[in-house]
């Protein structure tokens, strides 16, 4: 297997010839005197729509986020009972502790790193949108029931507050 990866994307290959392909690829971006071949101010890329950064208006934001549905963050169990998928942010409620995580294959309870427990939500969970200082803009489903708290960024390590709006049933952040 050859993977090739940057902070923003990965490609990876499973072949049989993966020495011979890693060569070919050195080959093709290395002079022969061991410099880069390509023209790293303006290397020929394709865009790709993922990778693309858009500046969005604060209505548009909140347009996406009232838009949002519930499918986007459940899957039916196969008790009948709902799974959380994407990013949760968990209060144990054995001891207190919290860790905020992504579950791809989906959830409906927690396990505690630190103390043991597994228990299943006993209410359903609540949308908390954290939008930092930093730029970056993440949301959230949390089981906590406090008015207000805090949230670490995870792109800069900041605390982010964030407080329970009563008429739209979210937590968001304080301004």
């Amino acid at each position: 297997m050859l993977t090739i990866s940057t902070s923003k994307r990965r490609f990876t290959v499973k072949t049989e010839q993966e020495e011979a392909l890693f060569s070919e690829i050195v080959r093709n971006l290395l002079d022969k005197d061991g410099k880069l071949n390509i023209d790293v101010k303006n290397p020929e890329v394709s865009k790709n729509s993922k990778t693309e950064k858009k500046v969005i208006t604060r209505e548009e934001a909140l347009d996406d986020r009232n838009s949002l549905v519930e499918h986007d963050y459940f899957s039916e169990s196969v008790g009948g009972g709902k799974k959380y998928t994407g990013f949760l942010y968990i209060k144990c409620p054995e001891c207190g502790a919290e860790k905020g995580f992504c579950s791809k294959k989906g959830t409906d309870g927690i396990h505690c790193d630190v103390c043991g427990c597994n228990k299943e939500f006993e209410e359903p969970l609540k949308p908390m949108y954290v939008n930092c200082e930093c730029g970056g803009r993440f949301k959230y489903m949390t089981n906590k029931s406090e008015e207000m708290f805090d949230v670490t960024c995870i792109n800069c390590g900041a605390p982010v507050p964030v407080q329970y709006n009563h008429k739209k049933e979210i937590y968001e952040t304080i301004r």
